[in-house]
């Protein structure tokens, strides 16, 4: 499956926007978008067209890209934001930490029963 997401134009590293978040200070999300057109989208609303582009993700590169989010601090990962509602309602949100507490009990569980 594809995802896909809002970098930097012009960068040769993946640069994606940073969101403060949630309810403590120093809370920060990273987003994803199900479809090319709601990633562009949301460029659109935010007035980034000059500055920000589409990303195109395959699902492990996600995964990589999550990890490598979480050990940088940023704490959920937000689906599909809208940016109009960004500022004053609530969006869909994968907890990052909880998310990858999840995978590592997969895999430890596969990998102590012989799969």
């Amino acid at each position: 499956m594809t995802f896909y997401a809002i970098t930097q134009k012009g960068e040769e590293d993946f640069i994606p926007p940073v969101f403060y978040a949630g309810q403590e200070e120093g809370e920060e999300a990273i987003s994803i978008f199900t479809s090319e057109e709601k990633a562009q989208q949301f460029i659109t609303a935010a007035g980034w067209e000059e500055t920000d582009e589409v990303a195109e993700f395959e699902a492990l590169d996600v995964l990589h890209w999550m990890l490598e989010a979480y050990e940088q601090g940023a704490t959920y990962l937000v689906v599909d934001p809208n940016h109009e509602q960004l500022q004053n309602q609530e969006q869909t949100v994968i907890v990052l930490e909880e998310e990858l507490d999840q995978l590592t009990e997969m895999l430890t569980n596969d990998l102590l029963s012989g799969r």
